[in-house]
């Protein structure tokens, strides 16, 4: 038995204004503050529309609040020249118009003020009723469609590192300790 399936999976909860084809831009969700170690137990990421910005994209048909995109969490990578991050999504499905996902996010944060939140997966997904294995959604492939060349931080590396080490030994990335030499 591993250590990591005894271990509850996470989701995060984003609330963007950010479109689809700017998350495909970027091969995910961008421009957040965040603990990269948060993400140890992430499986899911769930995008919630904001149409508070001005920049927020109205043209999609989704209301504000309601749940919108469901991806598989892939990794943390930081923006260029900045203390900023991208939430990588490896694949995704575009949620339908469908009452359960409608006020997502006052359901699922009481309608938090920061626009990121950790919840456990299995209490939000049974909260929203949205199964990822519905046979009727269309997985897709987050396939970047822009390059951008970022040089990664000595942190970020080690914590990318220690997740995928904890991955191939079937434990906790918690468990895994980087020890570097000089």
């Amino acid at each position: 038995m591993s250590i990591t399936s005894s271990l509850p999976k996470n989701i995060v909860i984003l609330f963007s204004g950010e479109n689809l084809e700017t998350i495909r831009q970027h091969g995910g969700t961008g421009d957040w503050i965040l603990n990269t170690n948060n993400f140890i137990n992430v499986e899911y990421v769930l995008i919630i529309r904001s149409l508070k910005n001005e920049l927020a994209d109205k043209s999609d048909g989704y209301d504000h609040g309601q749940a919108f995109i469901l991806g598989k969490f892939q990794a943390i990578k930081p923006k260029e020249a900045s203390d900023r991050k991208i939430i990588q999504i490896s694949e995704f499905v575009q949620l339908p118009h469908q009452e359960s996902f409608k006020n997502a996010w006052a359901k699922l944060t009481s309608g938090q003020r920061n626009p990121i939140t950790y919840k456990n997966s299995s209490e939000v997904l049974e909260k929203i009723k949205l199964n990822p294995d519905n046979p009727e959604f269309k997985w897709q492939k987050m396939q970047q469609l822009e390059e951008e060349q970022v040089n990664l931080s000595l942190a970020d590396i080690i914590n990318e590192a220690r997740q995928k080490i904890a991955q191939a030994a079937n434990v906790d990335a918690s468990k895994v300790n980087i020890q570097i030499s000089f």
